[in-house]
């Protein structure tokens, strides 16, 4: 979660500053942030590490970033850990990551895990897994973008029990 007003604006400053291509400084304010434990600066933080946004690419420097928010209660942490284990191709771990956030109430991990219930990717395919996690996302409330929600309905479709006549 983030923290108080001072890191709220920490991590406005960094994003305007990202925003207008001073890298450099987005590091330093994003580095401010976290080293006051606001979540929103360790993600922040941890993507600029992940895709060398003005410092060379560091995935365990991103990641430990990212485990960090995570223990520090931050939900969606665990969606970017995901997608550094599934960049780096170890589709279990980032299989396990989609789980924790969304059991964490992530309802656009919840759409990603469906999808990889789908797929078999990093898990079994299991097709009434996938239409729990994609009824959850529908149903959740936070953490979940339009454009999941709007797939999650469109994946919904792909997993309709069949009647039987």
């Amino acid at each position: 979660m983030s923290g108080n007003l001072d890191t709220n604006l920490l991590c406005a400053q960094g994003d305007a500053a990202e925003e207008a291509g001073d890298l450099e400084r987005a590091r330093r304010l994003f580095e401010q942030g976290a080293a006051l434990n606001d979540t929103m600066c360790l993600m922040r933080l941890a993507l600029i590490h992940d895709l060398g946004l003005g410092v060379p690419v560091n995935q365990p420097v991103a990641l430990q970033l990212n485990l960090r928010a995570w223990r520090l209660g931050n939900a969606v942490a665990a969606q970017n850990i995901a997608t550094i284990y599934r960049d780096a191709g170890r589709e279990d771990r980032a299989t396990l990551w989609y789980r924790r956030g969304a059991e964490a109430g992530d309802g656009d991990a919840a759409v990603e895990l469906a999808r990889r219930y789908l797929d078999g990717r990093g898990t079994e395919r299991s097709p009434s897994e996938a239409r729990k996690w994609l009824q959850f996302a529908i149903a959740s409330k936070a953490w979940v973008s339009e454009g999941g929600v709007e797939e999650a309905i469109a994946q919904l479709e792909r997993v309709r029990p069949t009647s039987i006549k």
